[in-house]
């Protein structure tokens, strides 16, 4: 899941993903180099809940963040 400044929609997102129906699933949630609160919020989601893998890129777009994520 890419995101770019994504610190007002991240929580209401990241709750959607976590009731899903499967019992086992991973969110890799990469960072593009915001420049809000949204790597902060990736971590302290992260500690909470192991299915969720945050990553961190420096500013690149939607295809390079799409890519790290695949690579993760």
């Amino acid at each position: 899941m890419p995101c770019y400044n994504a610190e007002s929609t991240l929580d209401e997102t990241l709750d959607s993903l976590f009731q899903q129906t499967l019992p086992q699933f991973e969110i890799v949630a990469v960072d593009d180099g915001s420049t809000d609160q949204t790597w902060d919020r990736l971590l302290s989601r992260s500690a909470a809940d192991p299915r969720l893998h945050p990553v961190l890129i420096s500013y690149a777009g939607i295809v390079a963040a799409l890519n790290a994520g695949l690579a993760a």
